[in-house]
């Protein structure tokens, strides 16, 4: 979805991306605390041939405060 995201705005694309676990630590060692969590969301069921192409498991949402 990056690529698709960022086509024709110039946007570099690293093609490496965080594990859960990665993402965890990050935000603990950032001092920060997560609030909510999303995930195996739907972001594209009114579009029916990026539902077929994406993968729920990758999306992601997360609500984060200091502590």
């Amino acid at each position: 979805m990056d690529i698709i995201g960022n086509w024709g705005y110039g946007v570099e694309i690293p093609q490496r991306y965080f594990t859960y676990q990665q993402i965890n630590a990050l935000i603990h060692r950032c001092g920060l605390q997560i609030v909510l969590e999303l995930k195996d969301i739907e972001l594209y069921d009114h579009l029916p041939l990026l539902k077929r192409v994406t993968n729920k498991k990758y999306q992601i949402v997360l609500l984060l405060k200091h502590e």
